[in-house]
C-alpha cells in the first residue's frame, strides 16, 4: 500500500460533504479523494517528525570538497 500526505491544512468540499486535511497526515494513495485532488498531496511528508535534531557532519566524506575559508586576524599574527 502506498501513502501520500496533504501539503496543507484545509477543509475541502467534495461530493456533498467536507473532507478535513491535516498536513502530513497519511492517506491511502488509492483513495478516491486523493485521485480527484492530487494537487493537495505529496509523495513525502513536508515536516517529518524527529526526536532529536539532525546530526551535522564535522568531517569531509571521501572526495568531498568544502567551500570554506579561514578568517584572517585583523590584529596580526600572535606574538606581534
Amino acid at each position: 500500500m502506498r501513502y501520500v500526505f496533504p501539503t496543507c491544512v484545509a477543509v475541502v468540499h467534495w461530493e456533498g460533504g467536507r473532507v478535513h486535511l491535516l498536513r502530513d497526515q497519511p492517506w491511502d494513495a488509492d483513495d478516491p479523494f486523493v485521485k480527484a485532488r492530487p494537487d493537495l498531496f505529496a509523495e513525502h511528508p513536508q515536516d517529518p517528525q524527529r526526536t532529536a535534531p539532525p546530526v551535522e557532519r564535522a568531517t569531509q566524506a571521501p572526495g568531498e570538497r568544502r567551500q570554506t575559508r579561514r578568517q584572517t586576524r585583523k590584529d596580526g599574527p600572535a606574538g606581534e
